[in-house]
């Protein structure tokens, strides 16, 4: 007699049972939890019913119907796509607070982002918690300005700066500002210099991992360190794949097919199966590579 054990893995508690190919019940399900003394009462209870041939007769099974590895991933590799999954629901976060910081912005200071480069780059931001209208920026006083510049610009910004945001600052077409703008400016700048401190953090945490495991990936041109660990993390054991179409599927980049009879389409989508982090991973690295080769 050959069995099949099959057990439901769940968070808190897990369910087993034990039949034989005609779909008979060798033992009825039964509950044990998700922890040490559960699989341990898990194997009690399959020793107390399994004779010594049964197990042999299990393992033939595996093997019968083609049973494959399970491969797990190293720790480390785990807490990187932890760290950059993290990372990327942050990045999220941060574009939409962009959003609605340039919006009101174009309300109350719309010059203000031919001043800056990046106008959420740190200096910047440091600035519109201080100022967050064009009449504060008009009225403040220069030298508080040239110091916020030259503290958060690292040296690299000072009084000629200050100039040239006041100067532009009083000649704005934006209207006067409600103090609810003014706040919403305050708290949204605030929020996104913390999350630039915290992305800093997580990218530390990221590089650490990616130094350990000595990857050759980040010397492939485009490919920085925060994408190869995206990529790493999200393929895991590259023993799994043993055709490159494969991860091609896995991130969900293979065309899907679209066929209804003899109709058989010719415009296919991606399949946007699989994983969505390294899905994004790819296309993001396939338009820095098109654009290196257009430049």
């Amino acid at each position: 007699m050959q069995y099949i054990i099959g057990i439901d893995i769940a968070k808190e508690f897990n369910f087993a049972t034990i039949i034989d190919f005609q779909f008979n019940q060798i033992i009825k399900p039964f509950k044990f939890n998700n922890d040490i003394s559960g699989f341990e009462e898990f194997i009690y209870t399959i020793n107390k019913s399994l004779s010594s041939d049964d197990y042999f007769l299990v393992a033939k099974t595996a093997i019968i119907v083609g049973a494959t590895d399970t491969f797990i991933n190293p720790t480390n590799i785990d807490d990187l796509k932890k760290l950059t999954r993290f990372r990327q629901s942050y990045v999220f976060k941060n574009s939409q607070l962009k959003v609605q910081l340039h919006s009101l912005l174009d309300l109350t200071f719309p010059e203000y982002s031919k001043i800056f480069t990046d106008t959420f780059s740190n200096t910047s931001l440091h600035l519109l918690k201080e100022f967050q209208t064009a009449n504060d920026f008009a009225t403040c006083d220069i030298r508080t300005l040239t110091r916020i510049l030259k503290e958060h610009s690292k040296g690299r910004l000072s009084r000629d700066k200050a100039i040239q945001i006041k100067d532009t600052a009083k000649l704005t077409v934006a209207s006067k500002s409600s103090p609810s703008y003014m706040y919403l400016i305050k708290l949204i700048t605030t929020d996104l210099i913390e999350h630039l401190k915290t992305l800093k953090q997580i990218d530390q945490e990221i590089y650490l991992i990616m130094e350990k495991l000595d990857s050759p990936i980040t010397t492939i041109p485009r490919i920085a360190t925060t994408t190869g660990a995206v990529i790493i993390s999200e393929i895991g054991d590259i023993n799994k794949f043993d055709a490159p179409n494969k991860i091609v599927a896995y991130a969900g980049l293979d065309a899907s097919v679209n066929e209804s009879g003899n109709f058989i389409g010719t415009k296919n989508k991606i399949s946007k199966r699989g994983s969505t982090e390294l899905r994004s991973a790819f296309i993001m690295l396939l338009l820095l590579l098109h654009n290196m080769t257009l430049f």
